[in-house]
């Protein structure tokens, strides 16, 4: 999956960037409100049952009202979740480590039939491996 350069950028500057290396099974999972999924919906096109792939950025959010430990995962200019606690807290520490202000990885949104709600459950997963693997991105497009 590629990710197009220009979700890096802030401010005139680049932000440094980290790819997260993942092994192919989507297991780390996205936490989403109820607006969050109203945006997964567009996102999807209005809900086709399957799984749908995008590039996503994960960035920290240290005045976030959720506490300094939030990292949301956006797709294309959508939030469309945040990482659970414990999670972020892992992947913040891998930030500190690497010294990057976030990182990219490919998702997917699982859209599927939601019976007790008689309407449809999204549902999103990245491509990741915890404890995270965090290359450069400057790296990794030169090999």
């Amino acid at each position: 999956m590629r990710i197009p350069w220009r979700l890096f950028w802030r401010k005139g500057k680049p932000a440094r960037c980290a790819i997260v290396g993942g092994d192919g099974q989507f297991n780390v999972h996205v936490a989403s409100t109820a607006k969050q999924r109203i945006e997964l919906e567009r996102l999807c096109s209005g809900g086709t049952e399957g799984r749908h792939r995008f590039p996503a950025r994960l960035i920290p959010q240290p005045t976030s009202v959720r506490g300094g430990e939030t990292v949301v995962v956006r797709i294309g200019d959508s939030t469309v979740g945040q990482l659970h606690h414990t999670t972020a807290l892992e992947f913040l520490a891998a930030l500190r480590a690497g010294d990057f202000d976030r990182a990219a990885c490919g998702a997917i949104v699982v859209v599927m039939a939601d019976p007790q709600l008689g309407d449809q459950a999204f549902r999103v997963r990245l491509d990741a491996e915890v404890p995270f693997k965090l290359a450069d991105l400057e790296t990794k497009a030169a090999s």
